[in-house]
């Protein structure tokens, strides 16, 4: 059996579409619900519904077409369940009718070719970035967060993982701070000296709730120390959130989740420090 979740009822299909739908057995049509301006929490309410039903009906396959947040979620919930989705391609063919007043009406027509699976995009296999002390494998995540401007390399940082030991428990994080005895990168998080003090400007930048001490033409850093930020994903796996040049610094004061006694710590690190941009750097906002 096959559900045409549609606003296209089967007895209006083409001929050839319905020998392709019936490949699946019988057709059942099944009203795709309308979707008004609701909110995201009755929206949802409805996938659930939808999905409760479909589940119960056990089809052999379910077309699905309609509104497309909505489809999404039918989509990728029924996908997980294992069922063929589809979805109808057909060939738009277009005419232009002349009337008699001078306009031109245009006139569509949706000619089906086949029905198309709904599938996912095949994601690459994570980078492996290294392995624990503990024997625990770390790879990359989907959209690396590294920070290779740094001049970290995939070599150093392959080594600062084999020196640490991931300790904290599945699904929650862990970062650590590897020292060598040779410069691994540079850092723009700079100590102020009283001179450099004197040039702080404090920028509001893109996307932060508060105001960052800036360094505008002052070069990085060199530095000796890489610091990790991992999460652990399992027994035997974790991912590599970040990894910069450096050592780990303090939060901003603005963040909201600080403390108090938090964000007077942040405040007296980042009185102490500034970030270094380099002359041509533009500010934000």
């Amino acid at each position: 059996m096959i559900i045409n979740l549609s606003n296209h009822p089967h007895a209006n299909w083409q001929e050839k579409q319905l020998r392709a739908a019936q490949a699946y057995g019988e057709v059942i049509d099944l009203s795709f619900p309308p979707v008004s301006r609701t909110t995201d929490e009755e929206q949802e309410q409805i996938a659930s519904q939808l999905l409760s039903q479909i589940r119960e009906m056990k089809p052999d396959a379910v077309l699905v077409m309609g509104e497309f947040s909505l489809v999404f979620m039918v989509v990728d919930a029924l996908l997980d369940d294992g069922i063929p989705i589809l979805t109808a391609a057909s060939d738009r063919v277009t005419e232009e009718k002349p009337e008699e007043d001078g306009t031109i009406v245009k006139i569509a027509r949706f000619d089906f070719v086949r029905f198309r699976p709904y599938r996912r995009l095949k994601k690459p296999d994570p980078k492996l970035m290294g392995i624990t002390a503990n024997g625990i494998s770390v790879k990359d995540r989907q959209h690396s967060h590294v920070h290779y401007e740094d001049g970290l390399t995939d070599e150093k940082i392959r080594e600062a993982i084999s020196l640490i030991s991931v300790t904290c428990s599945c699904g929650k994080t862990q970062a650590a701070t590897v020292r060598f005895d040779e410069i691994v990168g540079n850092s723009s998080c700079i100590a102020l000296t009283d001179e450099l003090r004197k040039r702080v400007q404090w920028v509001q930048r893109l996307g932060r709730d508060g105001v960052t001490p800036v360094l505008y033409g002052v070069p990085p850093i060199p530095v000796t120390s890489l610091t990790l930020a991992l999460l652990r994903t399992g027994e035997k796996e974790a991912i590599l959130l970040t990894a910069f040049a450096g050592e780990k610094a303090s939060p901003e004061p603005w963040s909201p989740s600080l403390t108090d006694a938090e964000r007077e710590a942040a405040e007296a690190f980042w009185n102490n420090h500034a970030l270094a941009f380099p002359e041509s750097a533009l500010m934000d906002s």
